[in-house]
């Protein structure tokens, strides 16, 4: 699980949009990475845990049980980043081969959340 500022969440999501259709999350005890590769380039964005920020704001949170991998349509991981005005922080609740869930808490009245299933590839189903 990690937790990090929404309008950075939103960015992220929007630069990383015009690499690739896909989007690639991997999640270890130290960082949360972003990665889009298509055909006119790649780009990755890293979000390091902060333990201790003078800005709550900028700070990252990270709760990691296993390492996790998987890919994303960038496409509805933009959609839902409009919800960046309900609040000021954002959840991301990630394992292997489960569906995302991307939690907008909002103050005193509750959270909204969305799930986007992984993208799986066509080899898969070849073997």
């Amino acid at each position: 699980m990690g937790i990090f500022d929404t309008a950075e969440f939103q960015k992220t999501c929007k630069d990383l949009a015009t690499f690739s259709d896909s989007l690639n999350i991997a999640v270890n005890s130290n960082s949360i990475v972003f990665t889009c590769k298509g055909d006119i380039g790649s780009s990755v964005v890293t979000y390091s845990a902060s333990s201790s920020t003078d800005d709550e704001k900028e700070a990252v949170s990270l709760e990691v049980k296993e390492p996790v991998n998987v890919n994303f349509s960038i496409k509805y991981m933009n959609q839902f980043t409009k919800a960046t005005s309900l609040g000021d922080r954002v959840r991301l609740s990630l394992r292997n081969d489960v569906p995302v869930v991307v939690e907008y808490p909002i103050e005193d009245n509750g959270f909204l959340k969305f799930y986007l299933a992984p993208k799986i590839d066509d080899d898969d189903f070849m073997d």
